[in-house]
């Protein structure tokens, strides 16, 4: 694994090139590893906060209330030439118009040799919305010079989901029931007695009320109130850690036997995000060339892309292929060492593969 170092030196350095926080990289020119012994180049870029290159790497985000950051560069033969300097976005568009000089974190050979290098700049100045482009120069000639792309931010997850909003109001009140049934007439009173012959009496009282009718019918139901207001929006979650990894290749020979061009071990996410590209040449009567994207894990391997292709050329005329291979893998988990490979075939004959890339982008969650 990357962190089984000897020294605590080297685990940090090889531990910045695992967390480093580009969504992208890409190389300006074709870094030829082979080469030159002199060759400038970058492996590995990413953010800290100022006074502490060795720290927890820290991006950019918005309404940063401290928005200063070491920008961090490691990688190979920065004391090949003149002293290291750095150009952000070509010198066109921000405050960053001029080249500035990359200091190390210390005097030691191998800083100055492979880095840290670190220059401090003010995260408010980018749009956290776009890709940066960073040169690094030593020196004139392709030797001396190597650049990449830079994302100054990543994404954080989902905020929590907002309180339910409030209950709604009271319904008003249903109209009144309809008037219940007349109740039952009252008995008759008894019958006087036979009174003396007289004057005509006056007239009896009236009989006594009756009884009160039952309970009329319940009135319809009162309608149903309106739907009370959305509850207030939930508070921002805290930035999400993407991991991004990048090979590559000028050329790479292989033949009928299975070949590994490309070569990536990963760790620190729970799934990974793979994306690969090469070139092929068909001359006249070469045979199919396939090619294979493998994740493997604990001994076990699985294919995550296949292509095979055949292109016809003459002898006048040779074809050129292209292949394309990509795929997901969710680990065991976020400590599990993961080697990511892409492998060539011929049908029998040998090629020349040219121009090969693969980007690797590891996340916490992959949303289907």
């Amino acid at each position: 694994m990357i962190l089984a170092s000897k020294n605590k030196r080297l685990a940090y350095l090889l531990g910045a090139l695992t967390l480093m926080l580009t969504a992208s990289a890409v190389w300006a020119q074709i870094l030829d590893v082979t080469g030159s012994p002199n060759q400038l180049g970058i492996a590995a870029v990413y953010l800290t906060a100022p006074g502490n290159s060795l720290g927890t790497p820290v991006p950019c985000f918005k309404d940063d209330s401290s928005p200063s950051r070491y920008l961090n560069f490691v990688g190979k033969n920065f004391n090949t030439g003149n002293s290291p300097k750095l150009l952000i976005d070509l010198g066109v568009v921000g405050p960053y118009t001029n080249w500035s000089n990359l200091t190390p974190v210390d005097t030691n050979a191998a800083t100055l040799a492979g880095g840290p290098y670190y220059v401090q700049i003010d995260c408010s100045q980018f749009s956290i919305l776009s890709i940066h482009r960073l040169v690094v120069s030593t020196g004139n000639g392709p030797v001396y010079n190597d650049a990449v792309s830079f994302d100054f931010s990543v994404v954080g997850p989902r905020g929590l989901v907002g309180a339910a909003g409030a209950v709604g109001a009271t319904g008003g009140t249903g109209p009144t029931g309809a008037n219940g049934n007349a109740g039952a007439k009252g008995d008759t009173g008894p019958k006087g007695e036979t009174g003396p012959q007289g004057n005509t009496g006056s007239q009896g009282n009236g009989g006594a009320k009756g009884d009160t009718g039952p309970q009329g019918n319940g009135g319809p139901k009162g309608e149903t109130g309106s739907q009370g207001n959305n509850g207030a929006r939930g508070p921002q979650g805290p930035p999400g850690n993407a991991f991004g990894y990048h090979r590559k290749f000028g050329t790479a020979d292989i033949t009928g036997t299975s070949t590994t061009v490309l070569s990536q071990v990963v760790t620190g996410s729970n799934s990974y995000i793979v994306d690969a590209k090469l070139n092929a040449p068909f001359a006249n009567g070469q045979k199919q060339v396939s090619c294979t994207l493998v994740a493997a894990e604990d001994g076990v391997s699985t294919e995550l892309d296949r292509l095979d292709t055949l292109l016809l050329g003459n002898q006048q005329n040779t074809a050129r292929g292209s292949f394309s291979l990509n795929g997901v893998f969710t680990a065991a988990g976020p400590l599990s060492s993961v080697t990511i490979t892409v492998n060539c075939a011929t049908g029998g004959d040998n090629r020349t593969l040219s121009n090969g890339r693969m980007s690797i982008i590891g996340v916490n969650v992959l949303v289907p």
